[in-house]
């Protein structure tokens, strides 16, 4: 998640876990496959003197606009590694599929979502 996105969605964020104890920050790793703009936020997030959310419930974020990101990520993907038309389309029904299954699952298992 970059800073805009994160920005964006900051609202949704939380400072707890699902058992109301405060997050803590993990020691740093190496996150050679974010993005400078992804690998910035969580430099951000995961500094202990940071007031800001360390966690978007990205699950709240609404669908479409994860959809958006992703096939933004794979037109980008696709403009440097010359992944043809075929193969993009593939991925983003792939990413639907995934996303259709998510929401199925949890709805199954009786989570409610929010919008």
């Amino acid at each position: 998640m970059d800073r805009e996105a994160y920005e964006k969605y900051e609202a949704y964020g939380t400072f707890h876990d699902a058992q109301g104890s405060p997050l803590t920050c993990r020691k740093r790793r190496n996150l050679d496959h974010l993005t400078p703009a992804e690998f910035e936020t969580c430099t951000q997030i995961t500094d202990l003197e940071s007031p800001r959310t360390r966690r978007i419930e990205q699950e709240r974020i609404p669908l479409a606009a994860g959809l958006m990101a992703i096939e933004a990520r794979l037109r980008m993907t696709s403009a440097t590694t010359r992944i043809d038309a075929a193969n993009l389309a593939w991925g983003r029904h792939r990413v639907i599929d995934r996303i259709v299954e998510r929401v199925v699952d949890r709805s199954e298992k009786g989570s409610a979502f929010r919008s």
